[in-house]
């Protein structure tokens, strides 16, 4: 097991590997995601499919769906069913 420090302050918008580094934006943060992440392993040419976590309402957004994307590619304009 690893440990993997950054140094971050979200309010001004900064992240670094190092306490004293340049301080001017997230681009440490997020190539330290993608380079310890795994990609998906889901085929973006199946149809879409999703495994559901949970399930809720707001009064303006409407329905919310959170979970995880199996296959397939999810875009604004598709109608979701949940079976």
């Amino acid at each position: 097991m690893f440990y993997i420090y950054i140094y971050t302050q979200g309010r001004s918008g900064w992240a670094d590997k190092n306490m004293d580094g340049p301080r001017k934006d997230m681009k440490a943060l997020l190539d330290t995601i993608v380079e310890h992440v795994p990609p998906p392993k889901g085929d973006p040419a199946k149809p879409f499919s999703m495994s559901a976590v949970m399930l809720g309402s707001d009064h303006f957004l409407g329905r919310l769906l959170t979970g995880s994307i199996s296959s397939g590619i999810a875009r604004y304009t598709y109608t979701v069913r949940l079976l």
